[in-house]
């Protein structure tokens, strides 16, 4: 009977610890590190294609990768992406994103956020459209991570900031 106390009592003393927040920054702070990762991917991802248009979309995804694009059908494997993405993504337009989260359970994560592409209209005056979306990512060997699947759809524009 006193071992299951003394039991008790060290648990009961964890938990107090734990929502005293002693434990807690430090246990949130190392599961967001690998997330942390995962986000600066997306980010890069994001610099890369703005810098190299179609090719540095398509480097950031895995051989085997998936597009869900909204209104058209799956697209699978990095050259299907590219002859995708070569129509849509033109010498008149952008593509920019922000992601605003992700998550990293083992070798696979996701994260999910908001885009605007810009293209000129046919009064040649630029037309913004606004997104969301999700990449799911798979961790390489050489511990890089790739896109997996991304799938994105149509979003209002954002609400304008209060001053």
């Amino acid at each position: 009977m006193q071992r299951l106390r003394s039991r008790l009592a060290l648990v009961a003393a964890c938990l107090a610890g734990y929502l005293a927040g002693s434990w807690n920054s430090g246990v949130v702070n190392a599961a967001r590190e690998p997330s942390k990762d995962l986000v600066a991917a997306d980010r890069e991802f994001d610099s890369s294609t703005a810098a190299n248009g179609v090719e540095g979309w398509v480097s950031h995804f895995a051989l085997d990768g998936i597009m869900m694009p909204a209104g058209s059908p799956l697209v699978a494997g990095q050259d299907a992406i590219r002859d995708f993405v070569t129509k849509t993504m033109t010498p008149d337009s952008s593509m920019r994103w922000e992601p605003i989260d992700g998550v990293v359970s083992g070798d696979v994560g996701y994260t999910y956020g908001l885009s605007k592409s810009v293209r000129l209209g046919a009064d040649e005056k630029p037309v913004a459209t606004w997104g969301k979306y999700l990449a799911v990512w798979r961790r390489q060997p050489d511990r890089s991570w790739k896109v997996a699947v991304h799938m994105e759809n149509a979003s209002p524009p954002p609400a304008p900031k209060a001053q």
